[in-house]
């Protein structure tokens, strides 16, 4: 429907400002082997959790309020991939909270290899959990680390065992 009452002059018009926005975006990360920026706008949400099925329109601000950080790239085309680092509890479950790496045009190379280096290093999120023995759970402060923690760190573990490349 709103497509409609948009003339092919305006469409026209809108085409070219979206070019000249990706030319000053692109222009302006150049210098720059990857751009760093948040993924989402605010903490990751469930399943279905945005959706409003009964008002399209409100449906796609919520979207866009949510995701305000990967749009630009969606419209410049620059390779861009989200990297999760830390977690956070949303509703019960567990969410990973990522970070965006922008690259290059067509340097899709550098930019994975950027984020493999960043995977690689030791992730670390602090959280709660239930430890239990046969009859009484307990809950103690604990972490979700990256398996390689304690190597990055260069120290072992007072208990147990370090993680195996199997775990």
């Amino acid at each position: 429907e709103r497509g409609r009452a948009v003339s092919g002059i305006e469409l026209a018009g809108a085409v070219s400002m979206m070019r000249l926005i990706t030319r000053m975006v692109i222009n302006a990360t150049a210098a720059y082997d990857v751009v760093l920026t948040p993924t989402l706008a605010k903490v990751p949400a469930l399943v279905g959790g945005l959706r409003d099925d009964a008002d399209p329109v409100a449906d796609f601000e919520a979207q866009k309020a949510f995701t305000p950080y990967t749009s630009p790239y969606n419209v410049t085309g620059q390779p861009a991939m989200s990297v999760p680092l830390s977690w956070a509890e949303v509703g019960g479950a567990t969410l990973p909270i990522g970070v965006q790496l922008v690259g290059r045009p067509h340097d899709e190379r550098t930019l994975i290899s950027v984020a493999a280096q960043l995977a690689e290093t030791a992730g670390f999120a602090g959280s709660t959990m239930n430890l239990s023995d046969l009859d009484r759970p307990e809950r103690h402060a604990g972490a979700y680390v990256s398996s390689n923690l304690f190597r990055t760190l260069g120290v072992a573990p007072q208990l147990g065992r370090d993680f195996s490349d199997a775990d």
